[in-house]
């Protein structure tokens, strides 16, 4: 009699019952959505700690001095373009405390 090669997983995020092929695979979900909300609990949960997003925050400044890295992103922010409705923030009304501190940075900026 041949050997068994799938056994059936209950999906951790969706509870659906799905099909592994082989008995040593550590699937834990049922498709790449499910998958991909794992990952996302995994990441938001890393980061609820200060200690490691300052740990994140002096890496990705370590490999910006790279210039490979430097380059690529350098090569990235030339394609952006920011006018009108590609703004992340368009659409969207400031607070009057967040307008004066933006005024305020501007001013300081100009008179450099």
């Amino acid at each position: 009699m041949p050997k068994q090669t799938s056994k059936e997983s209950t999906c951790e995020i969706c509870n659906t019952i799905f099909h592994v092929k082989y008995t040593s695979y550590k699937r834990r979900t049922c498709s790449k959505p499910c998958k991909n909300e794992i990952a996302r609990e995994i990441t938001k949960n890393y980061y609820l700690s200060e200690e490691n997003r300052q740990k994140a925050s002096v890496r990705g400044k370590e490999t910006m001095w790279r210039p490979e890295v430097r380059l690529k992103y350098l090569k990235g922010m030339e394609k952006r373009d920011f006018k009108k409705e590609n703004h992340p923030s368009w659409g969207t009304t400031r607070s009057l405390e967040s307008r004066d501190r933006m005024s305020a940075a501007q001013q300081k900026y100009k008179e450099q």
